[in-house]
């Protein structure tokens, strides 16, 4: 400013990329799933199919457990001591309440819950996608797609709300809005190739 008064420097910083939610397909969902199996993660991997959040399924004990009723009640968080957990989950809501099948029941019941921390799940499921050759996408995108795959069986939105403990139903569309597009289209091509018949 001294030397060259005239001289103006303009600066605009880059707007913070938001991460855009990928929502996997059901055939690359199953390819996880199987690879998974005898392996330590597969019933984590199951009760993140079932719209678990990973603090929530690192968080569990087998007394959660009651015939095939799964009370979710607490998560495994990160503090300066370590992993800790905690009695509280990331909203009100996602305390709650899921059925589990027959078959993970048993298996749970013969090898226990998953005992390890959070992140080693994004590191395992990132490892396995690299295997198979699919798109990386995050653990907790696996809540999108038990979303957007009940929503595509015709599951009431408040089902899904409280079996996954969305907060509102906005999060939980804003979760699966790339899923509920491909529906939108598959619905309209539907409909419009059933309208628009030849003569």
């Amino acid at each position: 400013s001294m030397y060259r008064p005239d001289f103006r420097l303009h600066t605009t910083l880059p707007q913070k990329v938001k991460y855009d939610n990928y929502v996997p397909s059901e055939k690359e969902v199953k390819k996880v799933l199987k690879a998974s199996k005898n392996t330590p993660y597969h019933i984590a991997i199951q009760l993140g199919i079932l719209g678990m959040r990973r603090s929530e399924i690192c968080a569990l004990e087998e007394t959660d457990l009651s015939g095939n009723i799964l009370s979710i009640n607490k998560a495994k968080v990160k503090s300066d001591d370590g992993w800790v957990v905690k009695n509280v989950t990331k909203t009100t809501e996602g305390k709650r309440t899921i059925y589990l099948p027959n078959a993970l029941v048993k298996e749970i019941k013969t090898k226990g819950m998953y005992k390890g921390a959070p992140d080693t799940l994004v590191h395992y499921l990132h490892s396995t996608q690299d295997k198979l050759g699919i798109p990386h996408f995050r653990f907790h995108d696996l809540r999108g797609f038990y979303a957007s795959y009940a929503h595509s069986k015709g599951v009431p939105e408040q089902v899904i709300l409280e079996t996954g403990g969305w907060q509102s139903s906005f999060v939980m569309k804003n979760v699966y809005r790339r899923a509920m597009e491909k529906d939108k289209q598959a619905y309209q091509k539907s409909i419009a190739e059933k309208l628009l018949i030849k003569p």
